[in-house]
């Protein structure tokens, strides 16, 4: 989740405290054109996890 923090307004939310920390601390990460470009560059299309209770995308 913290790859994604700050990344055209992704949030990532955790019941583990450890892991808020770790979120939170990630704002600190900073992402360049480059770096935005090659996430952009992952996109398929589709959903990677899609639970049976998840909404229709």
């Amino acid at each position: 989740m913290a790859a994604v923090a700050g990344y055209r307004g992704a949030v990532g939310i955790d019941a583990n405290a450890e892991h808020q920390r770790s979120n939170w601390n990630a704002q600190k990460l900073k992402l360049d054109a480059d770096d935005i470009a090659k996430i952009d560059a992952l996109d398929e299309g589709k959903r990677n996890a899609n639970p049976p209770f998840a909404p229709k995308w």
